[in-house]
C-alpha cells in the first residue's frame, strides 16, 4: 500500500474501475459458473434418479394390476369353474379348493368372492380359507357400481381402491358360461350371471417386497401426502381418477452425494483462483503505473488515429468500417414513409487508366472522382470509398425510389466530365447499382448485397449506366453461382463437356475449315446452352481452364484433318491472363499440331480495349504462327486502324447482317462494304449465320470468301465429322453439271 503514495486519486479510481472490478467480476462469474454447473448437474442427476424411481413404482403397480387381471382371467375362463359357479347348489368345498385356496396359495390373492348379477355374494374366501358370504358386505359397498358395469358389459375391470386403511388391487370379471345340465343350447339370457371378485392388498408386506426388489428406501403408504423434504410421493388413483392415497419413499440422491464429495475440491480451486487474481492485480498495478505516461503521450495522436481508422487515406472519404456504421444508423433512423437509397458504383475501366498512365494518375483519378461525388452529397448523405475503384453513396430520408435514380443520373453525368490527369485528358464512366430500403431490403448486409447485384447487372449490360435492384436479379445470381459450381466440378474430369465442330465452306460449298464450339450436357438438367455458362465462366475465371481444354480437344481434331483450318474462340479473360500465350503454344506443341492451322477468333472489344497484356499475348501468338480472326465484325467499333495495327487475317461478318441481307438494303450495303474492305487489305471475309440458299447466293455474289451456318451443317461431334465430309462431297458431286 505504501507504493500507492503519490498516485493520483483519478488513477486509483480508474485502476479500481478497469482492473479490480473486472477481476472481481471475473472471480464472481467463475464462482457463479462453477456453482451453477455443479448445482445444476447434481440437481439434474437427483431429478433423473427420482423420476427413475417414480417410474419403477408406476411400472410395479401397473405390473401388479396386469398380473392380477391375468391371474383372474385364468380362473374366470375355466370351464370347470364356470360349471361350478353356474350350479344352483354351489359346491363350496370344490370352489374353496380350486378357487379360493388355489388363488391365495399360488398368487397371494387375499380375498376371493363369487357374486351373482345382483351383487349378492355366493362364495367368499379370505387368506385362502372359506368364510361366510356375508364377509363380502364390507367390500361390496365399494364395488357395487363396478360389479353392475362388469355384469352388464362382460368387460373385465382391474384397478386400485382403498379398502379400509390400506390400498388394494381389485379385479372383477364375469365367469365364463357353460351349458347347464338338461338345458343345452340355451341362450345366455337363461343362464345365471356369476362374477369373480379378486382382491390383493398392497399392504406392508407387498410394499416391503417392492422396496427390496426395486431398491427403494423406506417405502410406505399414507392416506395423505405427508412426504418430508427428504421424501418423495406418488399418488395412487382409482380408475375414476379419485385419489386413494400416496406411496411415500426416501429417494436415492446421487447428485447430492456427488456435490458433497466435490465441494472441498471446488473450494480449493476457488482459493487458488483468488490467490492468482491477487497476484495478477498486483502485477497489473505495476504495469499500469509504467504505462500511465505512455497513455498520456498516445492521447495526443488519438484523434488522428481515430480518423485514419474510419477514413480512406487517399481520398479522405469514410472507409468501409465507417460506411457500415453510417448505413446501420441510417436504416435505424428511417421513419415510416421514408426510404434510404444506396448507390454502389464502380469506375469503368479504371485498371486501364492505371496500366496506361501509371498509378499516380490512377490516384488522381480516384481523388477527383471522390470530390465530384462529395459535391453531389447533401447534409446527412454519406460518400465512402470501399476500396479500389469502388465508391458508395447513402442518401437517407428519400420520399420516392425515383430520388435514387435521379441521384444516379447526376453521379453518372459528373463522372462523364473529362478528368485531367498528369497532362492527359480522359473521359470516364461508371456502373451504378441501386438498392432502396425498406423496399429491397431492411438489413444492412442484404441491402449492400443487392446493390452489388444491381451494379454487376449494369456492368454486364455494357457499363456507363445504372440499374435498380429487381427480385429476379437475386435469382439470376443464385442460378449463375450454381452453374459456376457445377462447371467447376465438370472441369475436374471433363464429364459432360464436349466439343462440337461447325464447318466453314468456300463459295462452291467445299469444307475448308471448322469452328470448335463447346457443349455441356449436365447429368441432371440436360443440355446447358453456351449463352448460359460461358458468361459465368468469364466472370469466375473458369474460362481460362475451359478454354485451354477446348484448345486441347481442337488440336486433337485438327491433327486428324490437316487440310482444314481450326477456329477456336478466345475470351478477353484468357488474353488478360499473363501466361496465356505461352500455355496456348505449349498446348498446340503437345498436340503435335501446326500453329498455322489454328485460327484464334477474338471480338472487336479486345482490340478496342487496348489492353497491353492482351496486345502482347496476341502479338506473341501471331509470331508463333497462329492466325487471328475478328469475330462479329460490324457490331462494335469496326475501326480500320485496329485492322492494320493487329494484322488480322480474317473478318467474320456478324449473323445479324446475314439474316437481314435479303430484306434490308442497309445490311446488303454493309456486307458489300466489308467485302470490299477485306479485298483491299488482303483479309479473308467470312459470313456467319447462313441459313438459306438465297443468303448464300447473295453473299457469294458479294464476294465473300467463306460461309458458315445451318445451311451447311450444325455443329457436330468429332465422331460425326467423317460422315459430314462424305455427305458434303456427295452433295457437291450432285451439284456438278
Amino acid at each position: 500500500m505504501n507504493r500507492m503514495v503519490g498516485v493520483s486519486p483519478d488513477f486509483r479510481r480508474r485502476f479500481a474501475l478497469h482492473v479490480l472490478v473486472p477481476l472481481s467480476g471475473l472471480l464472481v462469474a467463475i464462482t457463479a459458473a462453477l456453482t451453477f454447473v455443479v448445482v445444476s448437474t447434481t440437481t439434474r442427476t437427483d431429478t433423473d434418479s427420482i423420476n427413475e424411481e417414480r417410474a419403477i413404482i408406476q411400472v410395479a403397480i401397473a405390473g401388479s394390476l396386469r398380473d392380477l387381471g391375468a391371474q383372474q382371467r385364468s380362473v374366470a375362463l375355466s370351464r370347470p369353474v364356470a360349471r361350478a359357479a353356474a350350479d344352483a347348489s354351489l359346491d363350496a368345498a370344490w370352489l374353496n379348493e380350486n378357487v379360493g385356496t388355489w388363488l391365495h396359495d399360488m398368487f397371494r390373492h387375499d380375498r376371493v368372492f363369487i357374486v351373482d348379477g345382483s351383487g349378492e355374494a355366493l362364495y367368499a374366501a379370505i387368506q385362502g380359507a372359506q368364510v361366510a358370504a356375508t364377509r363380502y358386505g364390507d367390500l361390496g359397498a365399494y364395488l357395487r357400481n363396478t360389479v353392475a358395469e362388469v355384469g352388464a358389459s362382460g368387460e373385465q375391470h382391474v384397478g386400485l381402491l382403498r379398502f379400509g386403511a390400506q390400498p388394494a388391487a381389485v379385479a372383477v370379471a364375469r365367469i365364463g358360461h357353460v351349458d347347464l345340465p338338461g338345458r343345452p343350447g340355451h341362450d345366455n339370457a337363461d343362464r345365471p350371471s356369476r362374477l369373480l371378485v379378486n382382491l390383493k392388498m398392497l399392504d406392508d408386506g407387498y410394499l416391503a417386497d417392492l422396496s427390496r426388489d426395486s431398491m427403494l428406501s423406506d417405502l410406505r403408504f399414507s392416506a395423505v401426502d405427508d412426504a418430508s423434504d427428504a421424501e418423495r410421493s406418488i399418488a395412487l388413483r382409482q380408475a375414476s381418477g379419485e385419489s386413494i392415497g400416496y406411496l411415500v419413499w426416501r429417494p436415492d440422491l446421487p447428485g447430492t452425494k456427488m456435490r458433497a464429495a466435490i465441494m472441498p475440491f471446488m473450494l480449493a480451486v476457488l482459493a487458488v483462483l483468488v490467490l492468482a487474481m491477487g497476484l495478477l492485480a498486483r502485477r497489473l498495478w505495476k504495469s499500469a503505473l509504467r504505462l500511465s505516461q505512455s497513455v498520456i503521450e498516445l492521447r495526443a495522436s488519438e484523434a488522428q488515429a481515430q480518423h485514419l481508422a474510419f477514413h480512406d487515406v487517399l481520398t479522405g472519404l469514410p472507409n468501409r468500417a465507417l460506411f457500415d456504421q453510417r448505413l446501420a444508423e441510417a436504416l435505424a433512423a428511417t421513419q415510416p414513409g421514408e426510404r434510404v437509397g444506396l448507390l454502389l458504383l464502380d469506375l469503368d475501366r479504371f485498371k486501364q487508366v492505371n496500366d496506361t498512365l501509371g498509378h499516380h494518375a490512377g490516384d488522381a483519378y480516384l481523388k477527383q472522382a471522390a470530390m465530384r461525388l462529395s459535391a453531389l452529397a447533401r447534409p446527412g448523405d454519406t460518400v465512402a470509398r470501399l476500396g479500389g475503384d469502388e465508391f458508395v453513396l447513402i442518401r437517407p430520408g428519400m420520399a420516392e425510389r425515383t430520388d435514387a435514380e435521379d441521384l444516379a443520373c447526376a453521379v453518372a453525368a459528373a463522372i462523364r466530365k473529362p478528368f485531367h490527369l498528369r497532362g492527359n485528358e480522359i473521359f470516364g464512366s461508371t456502373s451504378i447499382g441501386i438498392a432502396v430500403a425498406p423496399d429491397d431490403a431492411q438489413d444492412r448486409v442484404d441491402l449492400m448485397r443487392r446493390a452489388d447485384i444491381a451494379m454487376y447487372a449494369a456492368k454486364r449490360e455494357g457499363r456507363d449506366r445504372f440499374r435498380c435492384f429487381e427480385p429476379d436479379m437475386d435469382e439470376t445470381v443464385k442460378k449463375r453461382q450454381v452453374i459456376a459450381d457445377e462447371l467447376r466440378i465438370a472441369l475436374l474430369d471433363a464429364k459432360g463437356l464436349d466439343v462440337h465442330y461447325q464447318p466453314q465452306v468456300n463459295p462452291s460449298g467445299a469444307i475448308v475449315g471448322l469452328e470448335a464450339l463447346v457443349r455441356w450436357t449436365h447429368p441432371v438438367r440436360g443440355a446447358i446452352t453456351p449463352d448460359e455458362f460461358i458468361p459465368v465462366a468469364e466472370e469466375t475465371g473458369l474460362i481460362v481452364p475451359l478454354g485451354e481444354w477446348i484448345l486441347r480437344q481442337a488440336c486433337g481434331t485438327a491433327r486428324q484433318w490437316p487440310g482444314l483450318f481450326m477456329a477456336v474462340n478466345l475470351s478477353p479473360v484468357q488474353l488478360r491472363s499473363p501466361d496465356f500465350a505461352l500455355r496456348a503454344i505449349e498446348i498446340v506443341e503437345a498436340g503435335h499440331c501446326n500453329p498455322s492451322q489454328i485460327e484464334l477468333e477474338v471480338t472487336e472489344g479486345i482490340l478496342v480495349g487496348d489492353d497491353p497484356v492482351s496486345n502482347l499475348a496476341l502479338a506473341r501468338l501471331r509470331r508463333a504462327g497462329f492466325k487471328v480472326a475478328l469475330d462479329d465484325f460490324g457490331t462494335g467499333y469496326s475501326s480500320l486502324s485496329y485492322l492494320r495495327r493487329f494484322e488480322v487475317d480474317k473478318i467474320k461478318i456478324d449473323r445479324s447482317f446475314t439474316q437481314n441481307l435479303c430484306s434490308d438494303a442497309n445490311s446488303a450495303a454493309i456486307v458489300g462494304s466489308v467485302v470490299a474492305l477485306g479485298r483491299a487489305m488482303g483479309i479473308t471475309v467470312t459470313a456467319e449465320g447462313v441459313e438459306t440458299t438465297h443468303q448464300m447466293t447473295a453473299l457469294v455474289d458479294a464476294g465473300c470468301d467463306e460461309l458458315q451456318g445451318f445451311l451447311f451443317s450444325r455443329a457436330v461431334p468429332a465422331s460425326c465429322l467423317a460422315a459430314l465430309f462424305k455427305e458434303r462431297e456427295v452433295a457437291l458431286a450432285a451439284s456438278l453439271p
